[in-house]
């Protein structure tokens, strides 16, 4: 009994992907009671595969238009205030990124004070 191949299924459709898709859905079809194309003693994924690659299978691809809807134009006077509001954020968040590090600096500081005291403390402890 002949393979089936890849190439001989993406000869029918425009690539691998969608071939995969197609194999998949036509597999379920014949799995829910749907009479096979070609005579086959095959599982159904192969059934799929072989009827793909017969031609007996066409595939049809839709494609939907995304609804977004348009906003209106903004006017100057809007356009100005939501590049000021942007911008006002952007410093916002500069100043805290700024005081994190100012204070990270401080705690590495005082960590350095209190790691010379750590090791004496651990001595006089195994020696009591």
């Amino acid at each position: 009994m002949a393979r089936v191949t890849i190439e001989d299924c993406v000869k029918h459709l425009d690539n691998r992907f969608l071939l995969v898709h197609a194999a998949v859905r036509r597999s379920r079809q014949l799995i829910d009671g749907s009479k096979a194309l070609v005579p086959s003693k095959n599982r159904q994924t192969v059934i799929a595969l072989r009827e793909i690659a017969a031609g007996k299978v066409r595939v049809t691809t839709k494609v939907s238009k995304l609804d977004v809807p348009e906003s209106p134009p903004l006017a100057k006077d809007e356009e100005e205030a939501l590049v000021e509001a942007v911008i006002a954020e952007i410093n916002l968040d500069e100043m805290a990124a700024t005081k994190e590090e100012g204070e990270q600096g401080d705690a590495d500081a005082e960590q350095g004070e209190n790691a010379g005291e750590v090791e004496p403390k651990q001595k006089e402890a195994k020696e009591g």
